[in-house]
């Protein structure tokens, strides 16, 4: 998931300003918001404080996926050529 804002806070506004970030139904999502102040990080859905740029905000989520992965063995013989197994 990849997203960029852009934008230019004027000097009358507050330094900083607070950021909500969602990912739809996915939540969980590791995000790193980005801007030439510095990067600020939230799980999501979450909100996070970003210092204002008059760069672009750049926003990376990512989320590992687990899987449950059930293994049935199934015990046979083998022959070798040695007659043993």
């Amino acid at each position: 998931m990849f997203a960029i804002l852009s934008g230019c806070a004027s000097i009358t506004e507050s330094k900083n300003q607070s950021m909500s970030v969602t990912t739809g139904e996915v939540t969980g999502a590791m995000c790193t918001l980005s801007n030439s102040k510095g990067s600020y990080y939230v799980t999501t859905p979450g909100s996070v404080m970003v210092r204002n740029a008059c760069d672009q905000l750049a926003i990376s989520c990512t989320k590992e996926v687990m899987f449950l992965l059930t293994l049935l063995l199934v015990q046979s013989k083998i022959k070798l050529k040695n007659g043993v197994g």
